[in-house]
């Protein structure tokens, strides 16, 4: 599995690892981590992009070529290659990427026209996963104060006129 010389430091062979060469890499002595990543020293796997799994021989959601499309990491869990998929652009219109290989936008309710897109007007799909209401502490001080004059006004107005009548 390797030579070690006197003072016990060992070299291994191709596919085993470990400070005495026991530990096999994950994929086989023959093919450690299936030629999809490198063996580390403790015999797990480093997988290439697009790769993953204990052995990287689960090819990640959205391709080889475009793992997780670009919108995340891909992740090794107990039900196999599986996206975490990250956050937006950075803008208020784009909350985050969603779905299995994370090509969905999921854009803000909110706004009704999007200040930002890549994509053309037949690509354009925007998806509200949860409805959300603004919290009255999140709208404008100045707003609510022009709401409550309007109301107090429009009280004393009705008020004027009827003490004329």
């Amino acid at each position: 599995r390797g030579t070690c010389n006197a003072s016990g430091i060992c070299n291994c062979n191709q596919g085993f690892k470990g400070a005495d060469c026991m530990q096999e890499c994950a994929g086989g002595v023959q093919n450690p981590c299936s030629g999809h990543g490198v063996c580390q020293p403790d015999a797990s796997c480093s997988c290439s992009d697009g790769w993953s799994g204990p052995g990287c021989t689960e090819v990640c959601p959205g391709g080889l070529s475009n793992p997780c499309n670009g919108h995340g990491e891909c992740l090794t869990t107990s039900e196999g290659a599986t996206c975490r998929c990250v956050q937006g652009n950075g803008t208020e219109v784009l909350l985050r990427w969603s779905g299995a290989d994370c090509s969905v936008p999921v854009y803000n309710p909110i706004y009704k026209e999007t200040r930002f897109s890549t994509m053309n007007a037949s690509e354009f799909r925007p998806r509200i996963v949860q409805k959300t209401s603004v919290a009255f502490s999140t709208v404008s001080p100045l707003l609510v104060f022009i709401a409550m004059m309007t109301v107090i006004f429009s009280r004393l107005w009705t008020q004027i006129k009827e003490a004329r009548q």
